[in-house]
């Protein structure tokens, strides 16, 4: 549930109660039955489910909690070029306007990124096309790495992404048709 609400909780005897961000203007408040390690939601948003969310020990991240954005790619700082290709006598560069990663808790992800490609015409003029997403999950790791297990993928993304744990820095290297593609996250707070 934690992948798509966002609010505060509380806690009355054998109940739990959940109230989102949302419940501010629509009234919702998610009742849940604490009973023993688990917490059992019946009928969730008017769905005939019943959802049982039992205690699991947290793992040793190397990360807990911290914001992290992407400062580097293949070496080179701003302008963050990813991508760059002559089509036809046109030539067309992808920008990373930002990227950034939020870890929370030793277990929850976000992250969230935009794009630019920029495409230069033989008059002098410029097209551009721009996209931005969001991305949640879950992670794990050792000290070496960790794993995002994503919850919703963008177009393109693969369910699991790896990111290598280099000190202060997260880095990613992917394999492009235009060769190695390295992305480095420096830790922000």
């Amino acid at each position: 549930m934690s992948s798509w609400l966002e609010g505060t909780y509380r806690e009355q005897s054998d109940v739990l109660r959940l109230a989102p961000r949302l419940a501010d203007t629509t009234g919702l408040e998610l009742r849940g039955l604490i009973a023993g390690d688990s917490v059992v939601f019946d009928s969730v948003a008017s769905m005939p489910l019943r959802w049982v969310y039992r205690r699991d020990a947290l793992q040793s991240v190397p990360i807990m909690s911290g914001l992290f954005t992407l400062d580097a790619i293949n070496g080179h700082r701003a302008p963050l070029k990813f991508y760059e290709d002559v089509i036809g006598s046109h030539r067309v560069i992808g920008f990373a306007r930002y990227d950034s990663l939020w870890f929370t808790d030793g277990i929850f992800f976000l992250r969230k990124r935009s794009e630019r490609l920029v495409r230069y015409l033989d008059t002098g003029d410029s097209l551009y096309s721009e996209t931005s997403w969001s991305t949640h999950g879950t992670y794990e790791g050792s000290s070496s790495h960790l794993i995002l297990r994503h919850n919703f993928l963008p177009e393109g993304l693969p369910l699991r992404d790896s990111l290598a744990v280099s000190g202060p820095s997260l880095i990613r290297v992917s394999q492009r048709i235009t060769g190695p593609l390295r992305e480095e996250y420096m830790r922000r707070r």
